[in-house]
């Protein structure tokens, strides 16, 4: 009640430590899931089997050059800007002019035993390849559709494998093609016909532009899919022809086939296939894993049924999280199945978080209710830190403009980590509720039946001692037998922490910390960008090899490259034709483009070339004549005749285009150099000019993975510094923290290249979610170190740190391993670079939480010669942490070295103050009333309430044993008693907050060291005689005795008001109404210094001075 009369340090509380204001509600909340666990897995069921009607609205995306492509790509503005001025026709079609992946077929022949692609052999089966597929017809629309009706076309032939006519005009009878020109050749019968041997020839070998060896042939089918029937047709023939060449055996060659949609159908396969082969082995790998850490000696405190619960709650978070996404419009992409995966190592964390902060709660309690809201406070900041960390991570993927496909992944992982936390909080806590209850009822976790304690079964058979024996002794709740701390627990406080604070171990981690920042940083340097096609599918895939084939030969000319200019030009004006034709010869000098003529397309130096030749008939001297002129060239030049585009009125160019060769260029970084250097190029000249060729889509994906990592890591790093100063207010952890993940990340992209990860969508998606995994390590243990009791030495902090954080780190890293590492055996880039991802990430997180974080926060941290020496007693940051469940008196003193208003008021009798302390007959009065009506109010059993009575209705058997306990109910392992839960719907919960370190009843002993007679025989007005006496010698240091009631005192009193809810205390109600003062602490009153408040950023804290009533209590 003195909160809420005087409620402003508590207001100003909730400000100061937000960890505490949301423990406190996270308390509240696990007493009404312990209360109530019904209705806490009734609703989210019900919530799931909404969320998850959202398949009806199911809509998928295949297509990998929508996905993995840049949204603000340059290549997607520069097509649109053709599109409108060059757009494609499919009849009229010129090889360079393509602005988009169509439906085409790409064979690849690469003759046996290493013989040339000039043999004879080799072109005959070619062209009986090229004959069967010109005889493949399909039907559609209830039509047949032949490969004449589907071939792109110009003039009104197919452009398609014409230079195989050449078997017919050229070294006939010989067994070799030989003289054949290169790049292009000119037909020796028809003068206007020329075969582009560049497109069609690989690994080339020339003398004096003649080939003299060739080590692999190309063919290519390309369809028009302009409408949605040609479309529909495209494919039937694109899957007819790539059936036939799979049943093909060719005698002299091997043939791969490829088109550029089977990239889309590879990659679902690949995942799918994952999913299918290593889905239910991770799920028992993880269920086993989980099941055995939940395991202990002791058959009533395991939890192997919360294990199973724990990933029931994974998959619901998963399926309803998925749901909500696609009710908001997101579709579904085949890697979201990686997201499945994900939430079983990411989820996971926070079931063992819940089931530490179990264990460690039965040091302040067995009551069923105090349990429950010790363990939600005490989890209640790891858990939420992890899960805020992990979907703001995701939010940032999912909002900073990049790659679809890391936008859809990142929504869909985000949504179902919000779920799954509230999955953790609601069904996870219900169901650990009613394990509870088992527990206290000293039940077998498996068989459910009451079982004896290791010390009642020392006589029972070896079998009952090995798989039935645990819980605790009725007679002997105190043994310590029954009471063992978990090995792994001691292991972190007993093992690691010495080990970690020892010097010489403190120096060899930093020598390792330093190399492998040396190491990381090298590997940088060294690291590759961009994710090729072929690497989206499985290494066993025939696309594979097609690519492992073109990478070898035809890596040489492998790009038409589109120079369009893109604004209306007067080409008659000698300056603008100097810097068109400048524009050329300074691309032409890239070293990725080739400078023979025979490879350029240029309409202006045919125009001028042609002009100057026949200067009498082409005169373009005035701007008139030279218009007239262009015009009737390119009527008469087909080739050319689609790369002007004149105004409406006929006087001027609006727009024109170039077509040149590029050069070798044999990587996915010369690739990336190419296009930005062509760019770059056209940066100089002072006219519209774009750059264009489709596999600029993919390009771009290399260009902008790397700006799109850098400021998707750095975004989700300022975020994740703004959420630990939430939630650990120390300006020293929260640089130490950071800096730890940025290590981590560091360490992450330095080791890729190492393990031959390149930068690429998939690898910058696990290092979004690495920085959340990062942050939660190192939050947790910070946050837990410097939740220690102020005063403590840094080997305390970190002991209490470790044996509390460090059994769940370990556990949930390894769930997350375990959830990945199956993956391996999938010989996919892309699922191998993820699962390496995730191992990377948390391997090195770990380390560094366990052992490089401790080591600093030892030594720069609160407490430590490195950290601040100034004591401040009253500083918020001294508060004790929710999750400090080590076990607490009842009494505790606030000290002011300052003269108190309220000590001087007490010993003068002031009747201002006075009137506040009733006498102790109405002290008393209200005592016993508090009893009643808790009792009255037990009876009232509310519809939420008759929800769950099923589940803990106490039996006879369950009752009959119940010892009334009349000790503190704070006590620690060593002293635990029976739990009292049966009676859990009649307790009240009342919280305390402390701002000092607890001091226990026995110390306060010595605060009165000249009260040797026996107080509990005087009066009350002797009694307080005495404690005036007391106070006058004490030198301002007061007593505070907190034990906070019900009754007309306490109207209106709001526990959620309480920060610190650490210590809870409960009441079962008394078989009598009547007060039995002989096992009852005695009655208080409490003097509060109000006044003290005014001045407690000065250094002062609250002073309260406590009077005992009850006559049969001795002096404190």
């Amino acid at each position: 009640h003195f909160y809420k009369r005087f409620n402003f340090p508590s207001k100003m509380l909730k400000w100061k430590r937000f960890d505490l204001y949301l423990a406190g509600h996270f308390s509240s909340l696990g007493a009404c899931v312990a209360r109530s666990p019904g209705i806490f897995i009734l609703v989210p069921l019900l919530i799931t089997l909404l969320m998850g009607s959202g398949v009806q609205q199911f809509t998928y995306m295949s297509d990998v050059f929508y996905l993995f492509v840049p949204v603000d790509a340059k290549s997607i503005q520069d097509h649109s800007r053709l599109q409108e001025i060059f757009p494609e026709n499919l009849t009229r079609h010129v090889r360079g002019s393509e602005l988009r992946y169509h439906q085409l077929i790409d064979l690849l022949i690469v003759p046996m035993g290493g013989k040339s692609a000039l043999s004879r052999d080799v072109w005959e089966e070619a062209a009986l390849i090229a004959e069967a597929a010109s005889n493949i017809s399909v039907y559609s629309d209830g039509r047949r559709i032949g490969w004449r009706d589907l071939c792109v076309k110009f003039g009104g032939k197919c452009v398609d494998n014409t230079f195989l006519d050449l078997l017919l005009t050229t070294n006939l009878g010989n067994d070799v093609m030989a003289n054949l020109s290169y790049p292009v050749m000119k037909d020796p019968e028809k003068d206007e016909t020329f075969y582009p041997l560049m497109a069609h020839l690989g690994g080339v070998e020339e003398d004096d532009g003649i080939v003299t060896y060739a080590g692999a042939m190309r063919l290519i089918f390309m369809l028009d899919d302009t409408t949605r029937s040609m479309k529909k047709a495209s494919l039937m023939w694109s899957n007819a022809m790539h059936h036939f060449i799979q049943k093909l055996k060719p005698k002299t060659s091997t043939i791969s086939c490829f088109n550029p949609h089977d990239v889309e159908k590879e990659l679902v396969d690949n995942i799918q296939t994952a999913f299918e082969d290593n889905f239910p082995l991770i799920v028992i790998l993880v269920s086993a894993f989980t099941i055995l850490n939940c395991m202990s000696t002791d058959w009533v405190r395991s939890k192997p049924i919360m294990g199973v619960v724990g990933l029931l709650c994974v998959i619901l978070s998963a399926f309803s999280g998925f749901g909500l996404s696609l009710y908001l419009g997101f579709p579904w992409q085949a890697i979201n199945v990686v997201v499945i995966f994900l939430l079983i190592g990411i989820g996971m964390d926070g079931i063992f978080l819940m089931l530490s902060a179990w264990s460690r709660s039965e040091l302040v309690s067995r009551d069923l209710v105090t349990r429950m809201s010790i363990t939600y406070s005490d989890a209640s900041i790891s858990l939420t830190i992890t899960s805020l960390t992990n979907v703001l991570s995701f939010l940032v993927g999912a909002t900073v403009p990049g790659f679809p496909c890391v936008q859809i992944f990142c929504v869909y992982a985000g949504i179902s980590l919000i779920f799954n936390y509230f999955f953790i909080i609601t069904v996870f806590g219900a169901f650990l509720a009613i394990s509870g209850h088992m527990e206290h009822s000293n039940r077998h976790c498996l068989l459910l039946t009451k079982v004896k304690s290791k010390t009642v079964a020392d006589q029972s058979s070896f079998f009952y001692k090995l798989f039935l024996a645990g819980g605790i002794s009725q007679g002997d709740p105190d043994n310590p037998r029954d009471n063992k701390d978990e090995k792994i627990m001691l292991f972190f406080k007993d093992v690691v922490t010495p080990c970690l604070y020892f010097i010489p171990t403190k120096l060899f981690i930093f020598v390792i910390f330093g190399l492998y920042l040396a190491t990381a940083v090298l590997g940088i340097l060294g690291m590759e960008e961009g994710l090729e096609l072929q690497n989206l599918a499985t290494r066993d895939s025939p696309v594979v090899d097609h690519f492992s084939s073109e990478n070898i030969y035809f890596k040489d000319h492998p790009y038409r490259i589109q120079i369009a200019i893109l604004e209306e030009l007067d080409y008659h004006d000698k300056v603008v034709q100097e810097q068109v034709l400048s524009l050329i010869y300074e691309m032409e000098q890239s070293k990725y483009i080739t400078s023979n003529p025979k490879y350029r397309q240029s309409w202006l130096h045919e125009f001028l070339t042609v002009a100057e030749e026949n200067f009498l008939i082409f005169n373009i001297t005035t701007k008139d004549q030279f218009m007239t002129n262009l015009e009737l060239f390119m009527e008469e030049a087909d080739q050319l005749s689609t790369d002007v585009r004149f105004n409406e009125e006929g006087t001027d160019v609006k727009a024109s285009r170039f077509f040149l060769q590029s050069a070798r260029v044999d990587n996915p970084r010369a690739e990336m150099l190419m296009m930005t250097q062509l760019r770059q190029i056209l940066t100089n000249y002072p006219f519209q000019v774009v750059v264009f060729n489709p596999n600029f889509y993919v390009f771009d994906q290399f260009l902008k993975v790397f700006n799109n990592t850098v400021i998707c890591v750095l975004l989700c790093s300022i975020i994740m510094s703004i959420i630990i100063l939430i939630f650990i207010p120390n300006r020293i952890c929260v640089i130490w923290v950071t800096i730890t993940v940025m290590s981590v990340e560091v360490g992450v992209v330095g080791f890729m290249s190492f393990w031959g990860i390149k930068l690429d969508v998939v690898s910058m998606i696990v290092l979004i979610m690495g920085i959340g995994f990062s942050v939660d390590f190192s939050a947790h243990v910070s946050y837990h170190y410097l939740a220690a009791e102020e005063g403590k030495a840094p080997i305390e902090r970190l002991a209490h740190c470790l044996y509390a954080l460090g059994p769940p780190i370990l556990q949930g890293a390894a769930t997350t391993v375990l959830s990945v590492l199956p993956l391996l055996r999938h010989q996919s880039y892309v699922i191998h670079t993820f699962s390496k991802m995730i191992f990377l990430v948390i391997a090195l997180g770990l380390l560094h939480s366990l052992m490089l974080l401790p080591v600093l926060l030892t030594i720069f941290g609160p407490g430590s010669f490195g950290g601040s020496k100034k004591k401040k007693t009253d500083s918020v940051s001294n508060l004790l942490s929710p999750s400090n469940t080590t076990s607490l008196s009842e009494t505790f003193i606030y000290k002011n070295g300052t003269d108190n208003c309220l000590r001087k008021q007490a010993l003068t009798g002031d009747g201002k103050r006075r009137k506040h302390i009733p006498p102790e007959d109405v002290v008393k009065r209200n005592f016993a009333n508090n009893v009643s009506d808790s009792e009255e109010e037990s009876r009232k059993v509310s519809p939420t309430v008759n929800l769950h009575l099923s589940f803990f209705q106490p039996t006879e058997s369950d009752t009959s044993e119940i010892v009334t306990e009349e000790e503190n109910p704070f006590r620690g392992r060593a002293s635990r008693a029976h739990s009292d839960s049966s009676y859990y719907s009649y307790q009240k919960r009342h919280l305390r907050r402390h701002m000092k370190p607890v001091v226990p009843k026995r110390q306060s002993v010595e605060t009165f060291p000249e009260e040797k007679h026996d107080c509990s025989k005087q009066s009350f007005p002797s009694r307080l005689e005495s404690i005036k006496h007391s106070l006058q010698h004490t030198n301002n240091n007061y007593q505070c005795f907190s034990y906070e009631k019900e009754g007309k005192e306490n109207e209106g009193f709001d526990d959620n008001e309480v920060h610190n809810k650490s210590v809870l205390s409960t009441f079962k109600p008394m078989e009598s109404p009547a007060l039995d003062t002989s096992n009852r602490q005695g009655l208080k009153i409490v003097f509060v210094d109000h006044q003290a408040e005014e001045v407690q950023s000065d250094g002062g804290s609250d002073s309260f001075e406590e009077v005992e009533l009850n006559g049969d209590d001795k002096m404190r």
